[in-house]
């Protein structure tokens, strides 16, 4: 006849976990983690790629605002026809300024912008701008 084990107590059958789940246990984590990863990883990407994007679009449009404010006559002079205008928070950046026809009025800009990103490669915009006296 077995006696009834007091309250409190649990046999040796039954005391902590057994090898299989264990491993099911682990398995589990690991496909969660995995998941999580493969989800955060092009989120970071994006990210990084939205940050380069920003810098460029401030780049651009600061150098555009400032040809805006320069006198016409001295656009030619400080601006000259293949001018390139680094960028220190871009790898490679650079912005290179030419002119459709110099010796016209309206004076058409074209602002190119191009870097080496890590995340698609080499990236380039154009834009263009019209000044008139």
């Amino acid at each position: 006849m077995s006696c009834p084990m007091p309250a409190g107590r649990r046999s040796e059958r039954t005391a902590g976990f057994s090898l299989l789940e264990t491993i099911v246990a682990v398995a589990l984590l690991a496909v969660l983690t995995l998941s999580t990863l493969l989800t955060l990883i092009p989120i970071s990407r994006q990210t990084r790629l939205n940050r380069e994007l920003e810098v460029a679009t401030y780049a651009v449009s600061d150098t555009l605002e400032k040809i805006h404010a320069t006198p016409f006559n001295d656009l030619l002079t400080l601006y000259p026809a293949g001018q390139s205008i680094p960028i220190d928070d871009l790898p490679s950046g650079q912005i290179v300024i030419a002119y459709v026809d110099p010796t016209t009025d309206p004076l058409v800009m074209n602002v190119a912008l191009s870097w080496e990103s890590d995340e698609v490669g080499s990236m380039t915009r154009n834009f263009t701008t019209v000044r008139t006296e």
